[in-house]
């Protein structure tokens, strides 16, 4: 027994002494509180001669519809952050939007200047962006969002989608679309489209199809199933994981595959 204290007395003192320099490099800031602040910039940008808009996300939702009021590309951008009580009143330089108009691309870039703790005790509270857009409808659009919802709503553009955590809500878009998703659901309302390319490794896959929805569907789940309800199909052959099958008498392409989720295809 006396050898065990023996032992335990200068690691029981080791791990004070640890403590005490921990506590005095981080300071109290380490567990101050924190308060919620926002900070909302609008952009208007001229898109002549542009092809292509992207942005990346690292966490935030983002909404995209049809600009209809001029041929600008407008852009809300409102940054959240988590701070103490006395950065409440300074300038919120952790977090950046960098903007490139170069080339025939207009790109925005979300950059977040951490600071580097060994530990956070706030927990679920992380900064974000939250972006609001309007675009014209002479771009292409590429968003790669790693943590946070995409709703896009009215779009005739094509669109290219990378989302790694979060939902995805399309209404309406007439374009090709391409979807990478890792975790998440996805849900599309179409009457038509250029093409679709949608994948899935964790979540569902959900399309409601209007009537004038046209186009040969392939559809493959690696751990689920295909579920169709109300449409009315030219063709159709329906496995346990797979599905092939045609609306109307387009030949575009409907690409599907989940790894771990059901495909649902519906007449909205």
């Amino acid at each position: 027994m006396t050898k065990i204290k023996n032992i335990l007395k200068p690691l029981i003192l080791l791990i004070f002494l640890t403590g005490l320099i921990f506590v005095s490099f981080f300071g109290c800031s380490l567990f101050s509180k924190k308060y919620e602040k926002k900070e909302v910039t609008e952009y208007k940008i001229n898109v002549k001669g542009k092809k292509l808009f992207s942005i990346d996300n690292v966490s935030g939702s983002i909404k995209i519809s049809r600009n209809t009021t001029d041929s600008l590309l407008r852009i809300k951008a409102e940054v959240f952050a988590y701070v103490t009580k006395k950065e409440l009143n300074e300038p919120l330089d952790r977090i950046k939007i960098k903007i490139d108009s170069s080339g025939n691309e207009v790109s925005f870039n979300s950059e977040y200047y951490r600071e580097k703790k060994f530990f956070h005790f706030d927990v679920g509270k992380s900064d974000k962006i939250n972006y609001e857009i309007s675009v014209p409808s002479n771009l292409d659009i590429s968003v790669d969002n790693t943590s946070g919802k995409v709703d896009i709503s009215d779009i005739e553009n094509n669109i290219k989608l990378d989302v790694i955590n979060g939902d995805i809500n399309m209404f309406n878009t007439s374009g090709s679309l391409n979807i990478d998703m890792t975790n998440g659901k996805i849900k599309c309302e179409l009457d038509s489209t250029k093409g679709l390319n949608i994948s899935n490794i964790n979540g569902n896959i959900t399309l409601n199809l209007g009537s004038t929805f046209s186009g040969k569907i392939n559809a493959n789940c690696v751990n689920g199933k295909v579920i169709t309800r109300d449409l009315e199909f030219k063709y159709s052959d329906n496995s346990k994981n797979t599905f092939e099958g045609k609306l109307g008498n387009s030949d575009v392409g409907v690409k599907l595959e989940t790894v771990n989720g059901k495909i649902y295809l519906y007449k909205k």
